[in-house]
């Protein structure tokens, strides 16, 4: 039933509907999901005129890939080690979950995983050399979660308070190591 509220919201946005009234109660079937990038990501792809349901599991499985390619780049940039960009990857790649979904259903969380990946890319990338552009990235990669998954707030605050401690001890003179 999820998947088929995606393609429902996915329609209203081909059509030109992003008032996103699905979330308004109604006399019609709930549809409780509310966080449009999947939706959005699903309409794109009718638009394009990839709207069989093959196409529309590329999607998922073309967003599982850019997840293992952000990965590795996690492992390959953020600890200058191909080895542990390509050990990333590969774990990744052996969540069956993850591929189940992909090829499965239309859902939500291919989606959801590449935008907490480059989060946690930007994140990881801001701790280590204090750069505006990871701390963009890290933005981007949290607003997009959001997107995806409500979830998504949870990780902004997460991350934000940790970024707040460390910030705190960074000004404050003391180290904070593991």
């Amino acid at each position: 039933s999820d998947s088929r509220h995606y393609l429902a919201i996915a329609r209203r946005f081909v059509e030109g509907d992003f008032s996103c009234s699905y979330v308004a109660p109604s006399s019609g079937p709930d549809l409780a999901h509310r966080q449009p990038l999947y939706p959005l990501l699903l309409a794109v792809s009718s638009r394009l005129g990839r709207d069989t349901s093959g196409d529309l599991a590329l999607l998922n499985v073309a967003l599982v890939i850019a997840s293992m390619w952000v990965a590795y780049g996690i492992g390959a940039r953020v600890f200058d080690s191909r080895v542990a960009g390509v050990l990333a990857a590969a774990t990744l790649a052996q969540v069956p979950f993850l591929f189940e979904n992909a090829t499965g259903r239309l859902l939500t969380e291919p989606a959801y995983v590449l935008a907490t990946l480059l989060a946690a890319w930007g994140f990881l990338a801001y701790v280590a050399h204090r750069r505006p552009v990871a701390l963009a990235m890290f933005s981007v990669g949290v607003a997009l979660s959001y997107l995806a998954r409500v979830n998504g707030l949870l990780l902004a605050a997460a991350a934000g308070a940790v970024l707040l401690a460390d910030d705190w001890f960074r000004r404050s003179g003391r180290a904070f190591q593991l």
